[in-house]
């Protein structure tokens, strides 16, 4: 009997598109796609053309609007639980206080928060 990884493995090389079509339908689309896999121009393939997402909203701030901020965010060390809510505080704060003193078109603010939690 085939395991949940193998079942996945398997659909994903029989039908690539419904595979993947599935699977973001898991993410947040501010825009959804028109075509999963446009290989018109071969081998330049591009996925989900037409459709517009924020990887950084799906990230955390998805999570938290839907009710998992008090859920660990990712294990960064037994030592020191992250919890989403945790960084999400501090990544808007921070995007309004340097905001405010960057508004020169060279200067741009990202929401992206650290790869260290520590760095918050």
């Amino acid at each position: 009997m085939a395991n949940k990884y193998d079942e996945a493995f398997e659909k994903s090389i029989r039908d690539p598109e419904a595979f993947w079509a599935e699977a973001a339908e898991d993410c947040h689309w501010y825009k959804k796609w028109d075509k999963v896999l446009d290989d018109s121009n071969k081998p330049f393939y591009r996925w989900f053309t037409g459709g517009e997402l924020n990887t950084c909203y799906n990230a955390l701030d998805y999570h938290v609007d839907n009710g998992r901020g008090d859920q660990p965010a990712r294990p960064v060390t037994e030592d020191i639980p992250v919890r989403r809510g945790d960084a999400f505080i501090p990544v808007g704060s921070l995007k309004a206080a340097v905001s405010t003193g960057c508004q020169r078109s060279q200067n741009s603010v990202s929401e992206t928060p650290p790869a260290f939690p520590m760095s918050l």
